[in-house]
């Protein structure tokens, strides 16, 4: 079996995106709520999850199934993403 190693850096557009084939994710740091936004509307395709850090400290994330639905929520230490439980499609 084949391994990867890649540090992904937020504010590096060179290394804030990592793809693996069936899918890709991305991390990025948000200098405005407005930026967060942009961000986490931006979506890169099916199959991908973003990560954004937000200026107040929150990490939240995108996530893109395999027909390119996209639910958002933040990360919460504990707790299960989405928050009830269920499986993304």
């Amino acid at each position: 079996m084949a391994t990867q190693e890649q540090w992904l850096v937020a504010d590096d557009p060179q290394r804030s995106h990592l793809d693996l084939g069936m899918v890709s994710v991305g991390f990025h740091a948000a200098a405005s709520d407005a930026q967060v936004a942009e961000l986490l509307g931006h979506s890169e395709g099916a199959n991908h999850l973003s990560f954004v850090a937000a200026p107040d400290g929150r990490l939240l994330f995108a996530a893109a199934d395999a027909s390119g639905a996209v639910q958002t929520g933040a990360v919460e230490p504990g707790t299960p993403s989405p928050p009830d439980g269920r499986r993304w499609a």
